[in-house]
């Protein structure tokens, strides 16, 4: 057992545990971060953490964008100490529908750039002036925009006629840049290739600029 992922399944409470042996539990494998998630039959997904502190924040995000945009809706949340020291985690409904970076989506360029910019309007729509949270990645003055904070592909997901966002941990107001550097980066990623990225600019309505991308993208 990892310190972060299996041996956390004993602090559960009664009512998640009852989730888990209903569902059982499948390791999610998408993503760079140390945390450990598990997907609980599709419907809901689990979070360890040793970092209680950006628990909580996608927790308190999470809260915040309910029924203002398609996300994971809390069910669950509790801090703990064992041998490992302290730890906590999450548990959120599923989103449903497929991530941005499914094959279905890259064969298809043109339109992923096309429901990418949908996707970014949508959350970029947001009222600012409600949001009590601030994208602590953005260090540029202009902090007018709620800015999901790791506008990447795997945390976009499509359905035919809707999009919604997961791990929202870095949502605050912001420099809309910040988005829109680490849309630009992993759709480069994922396609393998930059010469995707004028069309994305251009759907975005925005010029490219070099500096804010790099301070974001290259911190």
């Amino acid at each position: 057992m990892d310190k972060n992922g299996f041996a956390g399944f004993s602090h559960l409470s009664k009512e998640s545990k009852a989730l888990l042996f209903r569902y059982g539990a499948l390791r999610e494998t998408i993503g760079r971060s140390e945390n450990a998630v598990f997907s609980l039959g599709g419907e809901y997904y689990i979070k360890f953490s040793r970092d209680t502190l950006s628990l909580k924040a996608e927790k308190d995000r999470a809260i915040w964008l309910e029924n203002k945009v398609i996300a994971p809706r809390v069910v669950d949340y509790r801090e703990y100490t064992d041998d490992c020291g302290k730890g906590g985690y999450l548990l959120t409904t599923a989103v449903k529908g497929i991530r941005a970076c499914d094959e279905v989506f890259l064969k298809s360029p043109d339109r992923l750039i096309s429901r990418l910019a949908e996707a970014m309007a949508v959350f970029h729509a947001l009222d600012s002036a409600s949001c009590p949270f601030f994208a602590e990645r953005s260090d540029h003055e202009e902090k007018t925009t709620v800015c999901h904070g790791d506008f990447c592909l795997p945390n976009i997901l499509f359905t035919e006629r809707s999009q919604g966002f997961v791990d929202v941990g870095d949502l605050g107001k912001g420099d809309p840049w910040l988005d829109y550097a680490w849309c630009l980066w992993s759709l480069d990623y994922n396609l393998k290739t930059p010469l995707y990225r004028p069309k994305l600019l251009k759907a975005l309505g925005i010029e490219f600029d070099e500096a804010r991308y790099r301070r974001y993208t290259e911190e």
